[in-house]
Parts: structure tokens; sequence; C-alpha cells
């Protein structure tokens, strides 16, 4: 499942990179920074200053979340390689569940049935209940 999981995630972030590379140059948001002439773009699969802070799986996570909605906001755009991009990643997220789903099917089936819990003491016959209410002689 782990494997799965993280060869789901690169995909994610390949595809997320090949939107961006494909899409056409769009015009900075107002609030963004810019960066000095002659600087390289910022590679969108390295992880932002706020996701740096964040430990491993929270890290993917913030940093897939952040592609996806990326990659959703061209596709709104009119950026029919992140559209395109957008559905195989969803077909993927689709199939990861369902074979993750199959798998702890498959685990829980091959699991051998518990034993039932041990009775509680009973009293003998006839005895009447005990309050609850009233201390036990332990």
């Amino acid at each position: 499942e782990e494997e799965a999981k993280a060869a789901w995630i690169a995909s994610a972030n390949a595809a997320a990179g090949q939107a961006q590379r494909a899409a056409p140059p769009s015009a900075p948001a107002a609030a963004a920074p810019s960066a000095p002439p002659g600087t390289p773009a910022r590679d969108p699969n390295l992880p932002t200053a706020e996701e740096e802070l964040l430990s491993g799986e929270e890290r993917q996570a913030a940093i897939y979340a952040r592609l996806m909605a990326e990659m959703e906001a061209d596709c709104d755009g009119g950026d029919g390689v992140a559209c395109e991009e957008l559905s195989k990643e969803e077909e993927a997220k689709a199939a990861w569940i369902a074979s993750a789903n199959a798998a702890a099917g498959q685990a829980q089936r091959a699991a051998p049935p518990s034993a039932p819990a041990a009775a509680a003491p009973s009293a003998p016959p006839g005895t009447p209940a005990r309050d609850p209410n009233l201390p036990t002689a332990e």
C-alpha cells in the first residue's frame, strides 16, 4: 500500500509539473512579488517555505494539494492540458483508493476470527442481582 501511495504521489507531482510546463504563461497574481530579471522560475515540485515546516507525509500532502489547486485553476482558466492531467489524476486517485480498499478487504477476510470475549462469572441461580450503587465486598 505504501509503495502504491508513493507511486501515486510521484505521478501526481510529475503530472502537475508537465501541466505547468505545457501551460501557456499566465499573468502573475497582483499580490505575488516578482523575482529579479534572470532569476529562474521556482520548481513547483519543490516545497514552499510553509511546506518546509511540515514533516514527511504532511509535506507531501500539502505539496500535492497545492499542485492540484494550481492545476484546477489552470483548467478553469481554459488550459486543456491542465484539464487532461487533472482528469488523469482523478482516475489515478480513484484506482488507488479502490486498490487500497480491496487490500483492506482481503486482509480482513484473511484474518482469523477473534475469540469471543470471556464472559463475566455468573452468580449462582436464585441469587438476587447486585445493586450497582452499593460498594462491592472487594
